[in-house]
């Protein structure tokens, strides 16, 4: 089924890019994703050479601000589980697991124990969402 809605999948005034020394070296944008009915803050990428300096949470600040500005209240991500740093960035900036499947509340466990991070403190149960 198509669903019709008035904001458009790709908007390039959503993208964002972080340019050193006159080189892009990370980005990162926001998609609408009709099945949430929501933004989804999308490709959130830094240039290797560049990686353990935050840059990747900038942007998605950045990418987060832009759409609180224009009135979006709820902002959705995915991700995968193996992606540890860039889940320890949007778990700081406020961002909470969705539970789908049925493993899903083994694999955020094993999240939470890879990131040293208190379970109780940072994951729903299943259903709190």
């Amino acid at each position: 089924m198509i669903q019709e809605t008035n904001k458009p999948t790709f908007d390039p005034q959503r993208v964002f890019f972080l340019i050193h020394q006159g080189q892009i070296i990370g980005t990162a944008g926001s998609l609408w994703n009709a099945d949430d009915q929501s933004p989804e803050l999308h490709l959130v990428a830094i240039d290797s050479r560049h990686l353990g300096k935050k840059l990747g949470r900038h942007l998605a600040n950045a990418v987060l601000h832009y759409l609180a500005n224009r009135g979006e209240r709820r902002v959705v991500l995915r991700t995968d589980d193996w992606r540890l740093p860039a889940i320890k960035g949007y778990l700081q900036l406020g961002f909470l697991p969705v539970y789908v499947n049925a493993d899903d509340d083994e694999r955020w466990r094993q999240v939470a124990e890879a990131l040293d991070i208190p379970r109780e403190k940072v994951f729903n149960a299943p259903g709190d969402l």
